[in-house]
């Protein structure tokens, strides 16, 4: 129906502003790290099996099922980490000032989180890009963590035997 490429449209410029707002924060925060020689890590977080889960939901349960995961994120990050959602079900962290052991750290503790969504419950999957090991651009960290993301999905789907390739790649 024209309603829903209406919002079809929405979201996706919502995606896109979102985007824009996670380079820019992240951009500011590695001047800041080059400055002070120090780091910044991004983590790129996904909610496992959430097609499946969003299908027998509804659109509007749906939404209210991701909106409850941004307070599980925060609750793994500091006051001053920055949150970001950039697509349906995809979240970045951006964390500066963390050593790679730290990082990862809070990349286990995010994958202790536990989603219910209907009769379903839901685990987040997480992986990290850091600079300046993976990069000096926000686009090189965030696609470091992606590459990692989808290894780890990868991974995990071929342990439980359902691995297909998803497609993967951030939006800009």
């Amino acid at each position: 129906s024209l309603r829903s490429g209406e919002n079809n449209l929405s979201r996706e410029a919502q995606e896109a502003s979102n985007a824009a707002l996670l380079v820019r924060h992240i951009d500011s925060e590695l001047s800041r790290a080059k400055r002070l020689t120090t780091t910044v890590a991004v983590l790129a977080c996904t909610i496992e099996r959430w097609p499946e889960a969003a299908a027998s939901l509804g659109r509007l349960e749906g939404e209210r099922v991701l909106r409850s995961v941004i307070p599980m994120l925060r609750e793994c990050c500091r006051d001053y980490d920055y949150i970001g959602r950039i697509r349906e079900n995809e979240f970045v962290i951006v964390m500066p000032g963390l050593s790679l052991q730290m990082v990862r750290a809070r990349a286990a503790r995010l994958m202790q989180i536990s989603i219910q969504a209907g009769a379903q419950t839901l685990n987040v999957l997480a992986a990290e890009g850091l600079f300046p090991e993976d990069g000096a651009e926000a686009e090189t960290l965030l696609s470091a963590a992606d590459r990692r993301l989808f290894e780890l999905r990868f991974r995990r789907q071929s342990a439980a035997g359902t691995a297909s390739r998803p497609v993967t790649g951030w939006v800009q």
